[in-house]
């Protein structure tokens, strides 16, 4: 099962510059920039990704009731053995 995301906006540079002047030096920035980035590609589903996501359910729940429907259907239409 393939989702294919949508890009998630990351500004590593304003995030490095956020934790240099809260302290930070720049290896330690640089470190957790790389982290969250690597955190938002690899883990993080976008609103494009759950639309899909939900279409895909939406289509099967929609064949598992049609399904459902003709099996009833026949069941309905075989005479029975009483």
């Amino acid at each position: 099962m393939s989702v294919t995301s949508s890009a998630i906006t990351f500004d590593r540079l304003a995030y490095i510059d956020r934790l240099r002047e809260a302290g930070f030096d720049d290896k330690q920035a640089r470190a957790q920039a790389d982290a969250l980035d690597a955190a938002l590609r690899d883990s993080v589903a976008t609103k494009a990704d759950v639309r899909e996501a939900e279409l895909r359910l939406d289509a099967k729940i929609e064949a598992t009731a049609a399904n459902l429907r003709a099996d009833i259907a026949v069941g309905f239409s075989r005479p029975s053995n009483s």
